[in-house]
């Protein structure tokens, strides 16, 4: 095989994320990245997309059923009834059904891959999370190709009345940093980026966030040292 093929090398780390590798070839994996620097940029790209994908989901609270009914299948002891033959069948073939089901998830991931790159639809194109020293989670920011930002706090941060949050932008083709507006304290919002700021995104690397006055730096550069750092990933 040609490890060095980029097609190959998404599709071996592809697996290695979503766990679809047995035990040896999780080890032959691990020495190609010793081998391979190029492979083991492209496996911290790949599980920064999947980490910050799973983020990029809205939670959603199971029914009271739901959580009635896979009690019973996980401790069917408790409620003193029997496993049926079609139920040991399937807890034989657990090992199966957990590949199809992974596959399945692959193809999910697929699909909305595929919606997110249909024209006319408003979707993230670039994700980034921002955290602080001890790697707490800050906020989440995805950016669309309509020019919008949008911001969900990953954990509240409140501050004192006469402070806010700014985002700011750091790029490779910018000699300072740019600031990319107030972030909330709680919750989420949109905001519109400005065409100076969509020109140089492509160039973007870093984000980071510092504390100012309310309203935002008074100079236009940031007047405290960054809290939150994070790195974009493109999708």
């Amino acid at each position: 095989m040609n490890y060095q093929e980029p097609q190959l090398q998404q599709a071996l780390c592809n697996d290695y994320v979503m766990g679809l590798m047995g035990t040896t070839a999780q080890k032959r994996f691990r020495r190609l990245l010793i081998q391979f620097p190029q492979l083991a940029h492209r496996l911290d790209a790949t599980q920064a997309k999947w980490n910050l994908l799973a983020l990029s989901v809205e939670d959603t609270q199971p029914s009271h059923r739901v959580w009635n009914q896979l009690e019973k299948r996980l401790f069917r002891q408790r409620y003193n009834e029997q496993l049926t033959p079609a139920e040991l069948r399937n807890r034989r073939n657990r090992r199966f059904a957990y590949t199809w089901a992974m596959a399945a998830s692959l193809f999910s991931v697929s699909l909305l891959t595929y919606i997110w790159q249909t024209p006319g639809v408003t979707q993230p194109q670039m994700l980034a999370l921002v955290q602080d020293s001890q790697q707490q989670d800050g906020w989440l920011l995805q950016f669309t190709d309509s020019g919008l930002l949008n911001v969900k706090i990953l954990r509240d941060h409140p501050l004192q009345n006469n402070q806010d949050y700014e985002l700011w932008m750091i790029a490779s083709d910018l000699k300072t940093p740019q600031s990319m507006g107030i972030l909330p304290q709680n919750g989420k919002t949109s905001l519109r980026l400005s065409e100076q700021i969509r020109a140089h995104l492509g160039k973007a690397h870093t984000f980071a966030v510092t504390v100012e006055p309310k309203g935002g730096s008074p100079t236009g550069q940031p007047t405290s040292k960054p809290i939150y750092l994070g790195s974009a990933v493109r999708i």
